[in-house]
């Protein structure tokens, strides 16, 4: 996953070495301080476990927290109306907790006072085309379509260490989700641009994935800029009866440079 990312990247820049001067690549950096919401039943095709023991939220019942993430993204400008996007995030929690009530996971009972070492990371991809067929760079408003491909790895642990013998569970999913959405600028006076932007999939039953934002970006200089904004992240993946859901929404800073 990681070295695709790197070789997207690297198409990027050589597309835009290659190209125009017209072409600037942007790379943004983001601070995220994100708050989570984390659910998840797995049975193992179990059926007879109550959703009471096999629905675990992971902040309440495994100790959990709010986490910092780091976003980052790089930007190409192809034309007047369009640009390529890749982004990433990384969201990775782990916790040692004393549960205090009995969990089901994986078919694997956890009872009350046993200590249960979870471990949660997702890889979040984005690669991206933004065509905003309304307006130019110098226009006012300027209003678009966004397509994406949104890459996702999951990796979820529990483990009872002192339990004799230890009990250990772990589920693994890698998808890539097409979606479709919208992005909004306003650029009320030059160095100011304000933005907001949505994309997401549907796939019913399935589960979906949506990612939007808002923010505002500050030019002070042709080759920096400082952003910030409020940004929501909604996973969800169904195979019923098992899914999981994972959320992260928050306000987040960040410094871009152009080139």
């Amino acid at each position: 996953m990681r070295t695709r990312g790197c070789v997207l990247c690297a198409v990027l820049v050589a597309t835009w070495a290659s190209g125009s001067g017209a072409q600037t690549v942007e790379l943004e950096g983001r601070y995220w301080p994100a708050t989570l919401t984390a659910r998840v039943r797995v049975l193992d095709g179990q059926t007879d476990v109550p959703p009471d023991l096999s629905t675990i939220d992971l902040k309440d019942d495994l100790g959990l927290s709010n986490k910092s993430l780091a976003d980052g993204r790089l930007s190409l400008t192809t034309g007047p109306h369009s640009r390529l996007r890749v982004g990433f995030v990384r969201m990775d929690y782990s916790a040692d907790h004393i549960v205090e009530r009995t969990i089901v996971f994986n078919g694997t009972p956890y009872t009350v006072g046993t200590e249960v070492v979870t471990k949660l990371k997702l890889d979040y991809w984005r690669y991206g085309w933004i065509w905003e067929f309304v307006g130019t760079p110098s226009s006012p408003v300027r209003f678009g379509t966004l397509l994406e491909a949104k890459t996702f790895s999951i990796d979820a642990s529990l483990a009872a260490p002192r339990l004799t013998p230890p009990v250990a569970e772990a589920k693994k999913l890698t998808a890539t989700l097409p979606s479709a959405g919208l992005v909004l600028e306003l650029n009320p006076v030059p160095m100011v641009n304000v933005f907001a932007e949505a994309s997401g999939i549907s796939a019913g039953s399935r589960g979906h994935a949506l990612d939007a934002e808002v923010g505002v970006k500050i030019k002070p200089a042709p080759v920096v800029a400082v952003v910030g904004g409020y940004r929501y992240f909604d996973l969800e993946a169904r195979d019923d009866p098992d899914f999981a859901t994972i959320k992260n929404s928050g306000p987040y800073v960040g410094v871009a440079l152009r080139f």
